[in-house]
């Protein structure tokens, strides 16, 4: 959003000696003239007289002044106006908001209404400037306290685009603060119409996502379906929404149509071979979910040859691996041994499920070795529990299979984790 350079052509009021102050015309005068501290310490003066602060042509002028001050401070950083005001208290726009605020309920005849608006307008994005800082200093009650102001004079101004970055950012800081039902309050008015013709389109997944994961824990099937059908309703094209309703079907135990939709969602991936061998580990998951294994191993082997070196397929089939194995060696524990018969389906169990286990290690280690060679800081830090996890899963196979030697290094690894 760009921010207006100039608020000159909102002085542009006709001047009548006779209908105010002179503290008022002062003011008027210096503005139009440029003498800022001048028309700053008149409207001052003037907004808190008896005659003149229930007038609302003089909480127009206060607005326009001080939204004037704004951009001196915007514009010419090292200029006298900005060192003399850069630490207003409270804030340039918190003191013109307050006044179109003011005007606005004293104008009854909508006499001011254009200007006043000009000046809501110019503060409302200052707002919305003021909640990103306040958020990226981790400040988030006062981040959301700003972006709600933006929100609500949006409202008046009918300016949708900053209206939607604002409800944004009000719901990522809810997000901040683990408030999940201020985080539903920000973002249903955002998923309630597309944005397919603006920027904006490409925060919807998070907002989609972020919503569903809210609505999952919940366990609320209404709103889980209702979100994900309004996604792929309102994104036709956005393999995310497709997504979304295969993890709703699968989630709801309708595996059929979860496959269904994620053949949509992969299908939608077109030649991005990274976004299909990850469409295709989400398949793995859901296949696994539904015990259909040998159609999980096949999306998951799929996905590494699309993408060879990666984490996610490696680690995802290693893991289903391992728990079929777990499967089996618990169907062992179950036969009664003191029985011939039992005693055999045991072995033969136990036996199976040892194949699983030492089928499992080599794509642990593929795992592993994919993120033993990363190099990037931030690749290193966003894989850090995906490293801790892989050796985890590795010593617990090596420990079930009583490879102590091959347990020993994997045990040094995980020492850096302690503490």
């Amino acid at each position: 959003m760009k921010k207006i350079t100039t608020i000159i052509s909102l002085v542009a009021l006709a001047v009548c000696v006779n209908a105010q102050t002179l503290q008022v015309q002062s003011a008027i005068e210096s503005l139009k003239r440029g003498y800022l501290s001048k028309a700053k310490d008149a409207i001052d003066l003037a907004s808190q007289h008896e005659q003149t602060k229930a007038d609302a042509k003089t909480w127009c002028y206060k607005g326009l002044i001080y939204s004037q001050i704004g951009i001196e401070l915007q514009k010419s950083p090292n200029s006298k106006y900005s060192k003399m005001y850069a630490n207003l208290q409270p804030a340039w726009y918190e003191t013109a908001y307050e006044a179109a605020e003011r005007c606005k309920e004293l104008d009854v005849k909508g006499e001011f209404t254009d200007n006043n608006n000009s000046v809501f307008r110019y503060v409302s994005q200052e707002y919305y400037t003021q909640s990103a800082a306040q958020y990226n200093a981790q400040n988030f009650d006062e981040a959301l306290r700003m972006a709600e102001i933006a929100i609500k004079i949006c409202n008046m101004t009918d300016d949708k685009g900053l209206k939607n970055d604002s409800y944004y950012l009000a719901g990522l800081a809810a997000q901040a603060k683990h408030d999940n039902e201020a985080i539903l309050k920000y973002y249903k008015p955002l998923v309630r119409t597309p944005h397919k013709d603006t920027n904006f389109h490409k925060k919807m997944p998070r907002i989609f996502n972020t919503m569903f994961s809210i609505y999952m824990g919940k366990k609320d099937t209404v709103e889980v379906m209702k979100l994900a059908n309004l996604y792929t309703k309102n994104y036709p094209n956005d393999y995310n929404a497709y997504l979304m309703m295969s993890q709703a079907e699968a989630w709801r135990g309708n595996f059929q149509k979860a496959k269904e939709m994620i053949t949509m969602a992969t299908n939608k991936a077109g030649n991005n071979t990274e976004l299909r061998s990850d469409l295709m580990c989400q398949a793995a998951g859901i296949l696994e979910l539904a015990k259909d294994y040998k159609g999980a191993e096949e999306n998951y082997l799929a996905a590494l040859q699309q993408k060879p070196q990666q984490f996610k397929a490696n680690y995802g089939l290693g893991i289903m691996i391992y728990n079929r194995g777990v499967d089996k060696r618990n169907e062992a524990n179950k036969e009664d041994v003191n029985t011939d018969e039992g005693f055999e389906k045991s072995q033969k169990l136990t036996q199976e499920a040892n194949g699983y286990f030492e089928n499992s290690i080599q794509y642990f280690k593929n795992a592993l070795n994919y993120l033993e060679s990363l190099t990037n800081e931030n690749e290193i830090a966003l894989n850090r529990k995906n490293l801790y996890d892989c050796l985890k899963s590795l010593s617990t196979v090596y420990s079930t299979l009583e490879k102590y030697d091959d347990l020993k290094p994997i045990k040094e690894k995980l020492k850096q984790f302690e503490g």
